[in-house]
C-alpha cells in the first residue's frame, strides 16, 4: 500500500502542535519557548540537505580594533544555519547543543517566537539588528586583513512564529496588518527589515526586492513549480506593479504576503528557506588564523 503524501504533512503539523502544547506546560515564561525552538531546529535538521548544520548559538566574527584584528562574539540566536562540513565543533553546552559558529560559515539566522505580537516581533527584530552590523565589521576586517574573497552579502535573517496574533501594532498603529507593520515606506524607523517573516498558521511575508524568494512564495501559494510560476498572472502582476512604482517607491509595499495554514505552514517554510539558502555564497577562510585570534591576550592572562 502506497503512503499518502498528505499523511506526512499531517504528521509534521501535529509535531509542531505538540511542541506548542509542551511549551505551555512550563510555568516560567523564559522556559515556554524552549520546546518550540527545539522543534524548529529538529525539523530543519531532518528536512534540510546534509550539508547544512542547524544549531542554537553564537557567531564568531572578526573586526578591526584600532591597529589590529580581533575576534568577537555576537549575542545568542535561536537558530543558526551553517556550513556543516567546514565549521569546527566549538560546542559550549552538550545538552542544548549551543555552539560557536564562524561568521563565514553562517548561511542565515532565524529567531523563533511562540505567538507573534508587537512585543515579540520587536524583540526578534532587535536581536536580528546585530547581523548587518556584524556583516559590515567582518567585511571591513577582511578588507584590511586579507585581499581576495569577500561575501557578496551577509547571512539572511528571518523571524518564524508558531502562531500569529489577531492584532498587530502599538496603540498608535493598532489593527495594522503585519505587512504594513513591516513596510519601511509606511513606518520607517531604524528596525532591520528581515528577509522573511513566517507565521506558520497565517502567512509568509517576503521582501519584494528578493525576486527568487517571491517566486518561491508564489510556488508555495499555488502548489506549483518555479517555471510554472514565472508564467502565472500573479507573478506578471507583481512585476508590472514593481515597474510602475519604480519612481514612487512609497506606492509599492516592501513585503509580499502569502497565506498559509497550520497544515502546510511547516512544509512551505522549508520550501522558502531552501531558496534563501541557495542564494548564499560563502567564501573560504583560514580556521587556524581565526583560532589564533580567539586566544586570550597576554594582558587578559
Amino acid at each position: 500500500m502506497k503512503p499518502k503524501l498528505t499523511d506526512l504533512t499531517g504528521i509534521i503539523a501535529k509535531d509542531f502542535e505538540l511542541a506548542f502544547a509542551r511549551g505551555a506546560l512550563h510555568r516560567r515564561p523564559d522556559n515556554t519557548g524552549r520546546p518550540r525552538e527545539g522543534q524548529i531546529r529538529k525539523f530543519l535538521r531532518e528536512m534540510l540537505p546534509g550539508k547544512y548544520g542547524v544549531s542554537r548559538g553564537y557567531i564568531v566574527y572578526t573586526r578591526w580594533d584600532n591597529d589590529r584584528i580581533i575576534a568577537d562574539v555576537t549575542s545568542e540566536f535561536d537558530v543558526i544555519i551553517f556550513r556543516k562540513d567546514n565549521s569546527p565543533n566549538l560546542c559550549l553546552d552538550e545538552e542544548s547543543g549551543t555552539r560557536l559558529i564562524p561568521y563565514d560559515d553562517v548561511y542565515g539566522v532565524v529567531e523563533a517566537k511562540s505567538v507573534l505580537t508587537e512585543q515579540t516581533l520587536a524583540d526578534a527584530l532587535s536581536k536580528l539588528e546585530e547581523i548587518p552590523a556584524v556583516s559590515h565589521l567582518s567585511t571591513m576586517a577582511r578588507a584590511k586583513w586579507r585581499q581576495g574573497d569577500r561575501r557578496p552579502h551577509g547571512p539572511f535573517t528571518m523571524v518564524v512564529a508558531y502562531r500569529g496574533s489577531k492584532l498587530y501594532g502599538t496603540k498608535v498603529t493598532a489593527r495594522v496588518p503585519l505587512q504594513e507593520r513591516l513596510d519601511h515606506n509606511r513606518y520607517g524607523g531604524g528596525e532591520i527589515k528581515p528577509d522573511a517573516l513566517v507565521t506558520l498558521d497565517k502567512e509568509f511575508l517576503i521582501r519584494r526586492v528578493n525576486d527568487t524568494a517571491v517566486r518561491r512564495a508564489l510556488m508555495v501559494h499555488h502548489r506549483s513549480t518555479l517555471d510554472m510560476v514565472e508564467s502565472h498572472p500573479d507573478y506578471h502582476a507583481l512585476v508590472a506593479e514593481d515597474a510602475a512604482g519604480e519612481d514612487i517607491r512609497g506606492l509599492v509595499p516592501e513585503y509580499y504576503s502569502v497565506p498559509v495554514s497550520h497544515h502546510n505552514g511547516p512544509i512551505a517554510f522549508v520550501a522558502l528557506l531552501l531558496g534563501l539558502l541557495e542564494e548564499q555564497i560563502l567564501v573560504g577562510y583560514d580556521l587556524g588564523e581565526l583560532m589564533c585570534l580567539m586566544q586570550p591576550s597576554v594582558e587578559a592572562e
